[in-house]
């Protein structure tokens, strides 16, 4: 396979060193890299699903182009023997890739010598890229080059902690056509980042312990942000006039705490509110009125009002689905009689805690309970009779109790990953809606109850064990996914 590489690039992300050839027009795309603590080497050709584990022979690589001999069982998989890369790249970034490339493939690398025939860099026209990726490159300042890809579209800078962002959003500023940024930093966030006024998609990753994380107040500059997402593993201060980002569809706050924008219910695009370590205690009685919102999360447990938090939630007219990632579980969620979809991830720590409220929830399609420290469900379940799907996952539950068998609208049943079950109760047969089944990776499970038979309505059922199950019924043969 012979093609002329139109993007060459190269990071290196902790130890993970990676060179990529690409041709966006012939849609062709070369992946080299590293297996980290081993010799071994990846190439990847197009996507993951055609990737092979030390495919190459042998490398010889010249100022233009790379070829690559492939060993026998990976010429089988790709249908040719060789791949042969030509490229046009200055000096110095020849240099880099070849240093990169040494590095993966070791001593089955060959440089060869010969005649130059790339352009001189002060010749190179910048004007029509619109990707950059200069990640894990350890830059202080951006090369000057940046400065003259006036059509660029795309940077992404993450893996320079040490980079000057301030001087970095000065030069970005001046690309009209710029929508899309991401960058890491051990410093403060600049006010210089304000100017990126084309911006709709920002990256950031913060990892500066010496004081709470303040984002700028100039941030609300970037009036056709659609996406946003900040990372940090300290606390992080988000200025009022954040809630002014009206185009924001899409917002992920990952900090060890954060603050809630007195007037956060401004963004109403937003489809997903994530309050994951968010210090407040009420919420803005505004919020009911956020027109799009349709999934909540509550990713750990704060000090909060919930008789307050779930009145005004239970006034927000598309909210369908909570999540709930602690294992006290508020009986104030009962108050949310629009939702649907109740799904508890609460942990192993603490006995998870569920309020006699929420069976009350008869209006509830979907109870997912998975990774958590739960022994046993009350009778009170079979209260929820709208149940359509039934997940218990990763838990240390040991029995199901017979009131199970009253969810007569119940489809989905997804019992699986439960160390100590080691019986399932006969009332399982009364459910006559049921058409999938999941009882994978139970260990201590070893039989069925007879009544199981009586699941007329199955149309697939997952038991990866189930030659060694006792009482397995025998039309179930032709379900068993």
């Amino acid at each position: 396979m012979t093609f002329q590489a139109t993007n060459l690039e190269y990071w290196v992300e902790g130890k993970v060193q990676t060179v990529f050839f690409g041709n966006e027009a012939e849609e062709l795309a070369l992946l080299l890299s590293n297996v980290p603590d081993t010799s071994n080497h990846y190439l990847e050709w197009n996507d993951q699903s055609n990737a092979h584990i030390n495919a190459v022979k042998a490398v010889q690589l010249t100022r233009n182009d790379i070829t690559l001999e492939l060993v026998p069982e990976a010429a089988a998989q790709f249908g040719q023997a060789f791949f042969h890369v030509r490229f046009d790249a200055e000096e110095a970034l020849y240099k880099e890739v070849a240093e990169v490339l040494t590095g993966i493939f070791g001593q089955k690398i060959k440089l060869m010598g010969g005649s130059v025939t790339h352009k001189q860099a002060a010749g190179k026209d910048y004007s029509t890229i619109k990707y950059l990726n200069l990640e894990g490159k350890n830059l202080r300042m951006l090369p000057d080059y940046v400065a003259e890809m006036t059509a660029l579209e795309t940077a992404k800078l993450r893996g320079n902690p040490a980079l000057d962002m301030q001087e970095a959003c000065k030069v970005l500023a001046m690309l009209p056509g710029l929508k899309t940024l991401e960058f890491s930093t051990q410093k403060s966030i600049p006010e210089t980042l304000g100017a990126l006024s084309s911006l709709e998609s920002l990256h950031i990753e913060i990892d500066n312990p010496d004081a709470p994380c303040m984002i700028p107040d100039s941030i609300s500059r970037l009036q056709n942000l659609r996406y946003c997402f900040i990372q940090t593993d300290y606390e992080l201060v988000l200025p009022e006039s954040f809630a002014s980002l009206t185009a924001l569809e899409d917002c992920y706050i990952r900090a060890g705490k954060w603050n809630l924008p007195g007037q956060f219910y401004q963004l109403t695009q937003l489809t997903q509110l994530d309050f994951t370590h968010s210090q407040f205690t009420t919420l803005p009685p505004e919020m009911a009125n956020m027109p799009k919102v349709d999934t909540i999360i509550f990713g750990s447990q704060e000090n909060r009002d919930y008789q307050q938090v779930m009145s005004v939630i239970a006034q927000m007219p598309l909210v369908r689905t909570i999540e709930i990632n602690f294992p006290a579980i508020p009986a104030e969620i009962a108050l949310c009689k629009q939702i649907d979809t109740l799904i508890i991830w609460a942990g192993t720590d603490n006995p998870l805690e569920l309020p006699d409220t929420l069976f009350s929830m008869d209006q509830l399609k979907t109870l997912n309970i998975s990774l958590s420290r739960i022994t046993e469900l009350p009778d009170s379940i079979g209260q929820l009779k709208g149940l359509k799907e039934l997940i218990i996952k990763e838990s240390v539950i040991e029995n199901l109790p017979d009131a199970i068998g009253n969810l007569s609208a119940l489809e989905f049943l997804n019992i699986s990953e439960n160390q100590g079950l080691s019986t399932l109760p006969e009332t399982l047969g009364n459910l006559s809606q049921l058409k999938i089944l999941y009882l994978a990776d139970n260990p201590s499970l070893s039989a069925l109850p007879d009544s199981m038979k009586n699941l007329s309505a199955l149309e697939s059922v997952d038991i990866p064990n189930h030659t060694e199950m006792h009482n397995i019924p025998a039309l179930w043969d032709k379900l068993f996914s």
